[in-house]
């Protein structure tokens, strides 16, 4: 007779792996992409944990395209930033709303005229 941690541990492990297979189709999504790459940064030490939220709240809202001028944002906000020599961490989210800004400015003024 099997003892009930044994099975709840069945349950479980049943479950995760049900929660990877979705992680693996969302991967096929470009927007979670742009999730991915930043977490990858925020490992390595480029990006911090409100960064990642941030991206993925845009994720949420806006197209990916968004997701991609927000991060050419975050890189040219990088290089002011370095080029600049400005003391302690450097603040993501402007370069993050300076891309999402340019992409609503090339969407709404180019584009819909």
């Amino acid at each position: 007779m099997p003892d009930r941690k044994s099975a709840g541990k069945r349950k479980i492990e049943a479950q995760l792996g049900l929660s990877a297979l979705w992680l693996w189709l969302l991967l096929f999504h470009p927007a979670a992409w742009m999730v991915c790459w930043l977490g990858f940064s925020m490992r390595q030490g480029v990006a911090g944990e409100a960064d990642v939220y941030a991206i993925a709240g845009l994720a949420c809202v806006l197209p990916w395209q968004a997701q991609a001028a927000a991060m050419l944002g975050l890189e040219l906000w990088r290089r002011w930033w370095s080029y600049r020599k400005l003391p302690g961490y450097m603040p993501a989210l402007p370069g993050l709303l300076l891309g999402a800004f340019g992409y609503w400015l090339v969407r709404v003024v180019l584009l819909e005229t």
